[in-house]
């Protein structure tokens, strides 16, 4: 099944970025609100699955884009090779992609079982839980710009690491079912580092066999580290927010 959705989003969290021209000490953490980047977005999102007896295979995806042209510091800080006063002009731009690939295995069905004239009959609610587990990517892009001097300061940063999970799928065989899905991960070398925690929650009505209707809502909590000193990028946030979409199983 093929499931589009639209990401009602926002950003969150604190950002770092390298100093050009080195120096020795990296530049300042600082959230990203002084940025002006923690505006809710509509972003594409999307869900593409396979199923086999027991077996799913998802490929999922979702991207952010936010560009300030321009944009006034609020209060002083450092980012990167920017530094910044009340009333600094910046530009600013923020692109972050994720994207997983897993393989579920259903270790648990379920029907609901009661009672019609005594005798046990099936409900029309099953229970699917599967385990999960494949990767997580991550694709972050940021540039800020002093409008009014010549300083910038820029990163361009992709991450890979392992996730696991649990799925858990209630459906009313007719027409209603609510999906919860709980996945984690990290990696960690000696130049990088990556960590994740995913949160999301659907309901789906399904008003013809073949469309159904989805809303809900996802967190997707991260931690990401590259290079150190003055090269340093890190960027540890939330991405929130609620979905929006449509399922179409062929």
């Amino acid at each position: 099944q093929m499931n589009p959705r639209l990401w009602y989003g926002a950003p969150s969290g604190m950002l770092r970025l390298p100093v050009s021209g080195g120096g020795g000490a990296g530049g300042d953490e600082i959230r990203i609100e002084r940025l002006n980047l923690d505006s809710p977005r509509i972003s594409p999102s999307g869900e593409f699955s396979v199923t086999a007896d027991r077996l799913r295979f998802t490929l999922s995806g979702a991207n952010f884009q936010i560009d300030r042209d321009r944009t006034l510091a609020t209060e002083s800080f450092q980012i990167g090779s920017v530094v910044a006063t009340p009333g600094t002009p910046l530009q600013v731009k923020m692109e972050f992609t994720t994207a997983e690939l897993t393989v579920g295995y259903e270790f648990l069905r379920h029907a609901f079982v009661l009672e019609e004239g005594g005798r046990p009959a099936e409900a029309p609610v099953k229970l699917h839980v599967h385990v999960l587990a494949g990767v997580r990517l991550y694709d972050t892009s940021f540039r800020v710009r002093d409008l009014s001097g010549s300083a910038s300061a820029s990163a361009d940063e992709f991450f890979l690491e392992p996730i696991v999970g649990l799925r858990g799928d209630l459906e009313r065989v007719e027409d209603f079912s609510i999906i919860l899905q709980l996945s984690g991960g990290g990696f960690a070398d000696s130049s990088r580092s990556s960590y994740s925690a995913d949160v999301a929650v659907g309901f789906q009505w399904r008003p013809i066999p073949n469309l159904g209707l989805q809303l809900g809502y996802r967190q997707l909590a991260y931690g990401l580290t590259a290079g150190e000193d003055e090269d340093e990028f890190s960027y540890n946030g939330r991405l929130a927010g609620l979905c929006v979409g449509i399922t179409l199983p062929f």
